[in-house]
């Protein structure tokens, strides 16, 4: 959430800009820190405005954000030096920037406006933490725009995407959003999950009315570091998907496989923690500086637009209301809903796990994962008791003649076990579902893929094994049903 302090990153620029601050973009900028959290809000009506009266809303807005790159352009070469990035490291991190003239239209309508932006993010460890390279992004925004920023950090650690495709806007409001920042091309290698998840990700936040920008960020893991290995699922999700639906793509591989691959490479040369192999501080201070690159870039452009179409920009509808096919055969979620127990402190959760009945479960919390410097709350109904059972209830909403599908997410561990689930009271159609595994993360499985619409029970009936934890229940409608 925002009301953070101003980060040593971006500190020099309240010097660099000192003397153009009161007459140009920055006024009043520093206030946004001392802000109160995020109110609700109507998001505001757009392409109400004549061509005239779009001229004049935009008029000396070029120039205005071009003195701001300048400013912050020799701040961020200052950081460059300090963080050891090259040019080509900039160039190779933004190799696969496509086309932003989405997020141009975003920035110059909260310019022209002076309305607030909201930035959401969708990650594991590595997003969630207090202070994050999406904070980074978010302060730049802040000094250059002159409007306020909302941080929304959505990130529950040991997550996936395909769990954020179904469950993202269970806990935040993604219909608010006007940026989103996807980090899961480590969580997703790591637990083998192919690129298909991503997709189903990217066309929920392309599917979403208000149409905002999605950004993937790339981060590599240290334990492929440790390795001398630059794999992550970058290259068969990212890059392609990039290409694919035009969506910017940062690359932290790209810019560091040169110094990974070094014989006399240490993980910490690269900033990783060396105890759990997740970026530390500065990592996150150079993730953040990709971003920052990218947008001065957008502001470049945004300048140059304002220049020959002053009314440009202010049509948020130039990518279209339909989406071309999947890209992956696999891909099958549109429309999802989600009911999770996992959360963040800021507890923006829309939808709540709460059941019907229960014999024996109870909302656990592991106390480790209580640390100040984390936004998460991983929580989840847990029991390890044979037989005890425990019964939700939900809702599906008709869609034209499309049946649904139902999921559960698991917390899964080595001290899990199995359980039977069922729906509606049908224990022949009983699922039995394994959460087992090497080390804890949450584990999607399908129940059921084709459920009709209205009121539905399921039922969880722990079994022999050790706990079973769930996180989540999750329905979409497939087109394939």
């Amino acid at each position: 959430m925002s009301g953070q302090k101003t980060s040593p990153f971006f500190g020099g620029i309240k010097l660099a800009m000192a003397t153009v601050m009161v007459t140009f973009l920055f006024l009043g900028g520093i206030s946004y820190f001392a802000s109160p959290g995020y109110i609700h809000t109507v998001p505001p009506m757009r392409l109400k405005e004549t061509s005239q009266e779009l001229t004049a809303m935009t008029g000396g807005v070029g120039n205005k954000v071009q003195l701001a790159i300048e400013e912050i352009e020799k701040v961020l070469s200052q950081q460059r030096k300090q963080l050891g990035v090259t040019p080509l490291m900039v160039e190779k991190a933004l190799k696969h920037v496509t086309s932003t003239s989405n997020l141009q239209s975003i920035i110059l309508d909260a310019v022209t406006r002076n309305r607030t932006l909201r930035v959401g993010v969708a990650g594991g460890s590595i997003s969630a933490r207090k202070y994050s390279y999406a904070n980074v992004f978010t302060e730049a925004m802040q000094f250059v725009l002159n409007v306020s920023v909302e941080l929304h950090n959505a990130a529950v650690g040991a997550t996936d995407s395909r769990f954020y495709a179904y469950c993202f806007g269970s806990l935040l409001n993604i219909h608010e959003l006007d940026i989103v920042l996807w980090e899961f091309a480590a969580n997703d290698f790591i637990k083998k999950i192919g690129p298909w998840a991503q997709e189903d990700f990217t066309r929920v936040i392309l599917n979403l009315p208000q149409k905002p920008q999605l950004i993937f960020v790339n981060f590599l893991h240290g334990q492929q570091m440790k390795k001398k290995s630059c794999v992550n699922n970058e290259k068969i999700g990212s890059e392609p998907l990039s290409r694919y639906y035009d969506v910017p793509s940062i690359s932290m591989p790209d810019a560091v496989c040169p110094q990974v691959k070094r014989p006399d490479f240490r993980v910490t040369d690269i900033a990783v923690s060396a105890r759990d192999g997740h970026p530390n501080p500065k990592n996150h201070k150079l993730m953040g500086l990709f971003l920052c690159e990218l947008l001065k870039d957008v502001l470049q452009n945004v300048t140059n637009s304002v220049e020959t179409s002053p009314s440009f920009g202010l049509n948020l509808n130039a990518r279209g209301d339909r989406l071309p096919h999947a890209l992956f055969p696999e891909s099958v979620v549109y429309l999802p809903n989600c009911w999770t127990a996992l959360a963040t402190k800021t507890k923006e959760n829309v939808k709540l796990l709460q059941p019907l009945s229960t014999k024996g479960w109870e909302l656990y919390a592991p106390n480790n994962e209580a640390s100040p410097n984390r936004t998460d709350i991983k929580q989840f109904w847990r029991n390890n008791k044979t037989n005890n059972s425990i019964t939700f209830s939900f809702e599906l909403k008709p869609y034209q003649n499309f049946n649904c599908t139902v999921s559960i997410a698991t917390f899964g561990g080595p001290k899990c076990g199995k359980a039977k689930v069922y729906l509606d009271g049908n224990t022949k159609s009983a699922v039995v579902v394994n959460g087992k595994w090497g080390y804890s993360v949450t584990l999607t499985q399908r129940i059921s893929n084709n459920i009709p619409p209205g009121k539905h029970n399921l039922t969880i009936v722990a079994q022999r094994g050790g706990f079973f934890q769930l996180c989540a229940i999750m329905t979409s409608h497939s087109v394939k049903n």
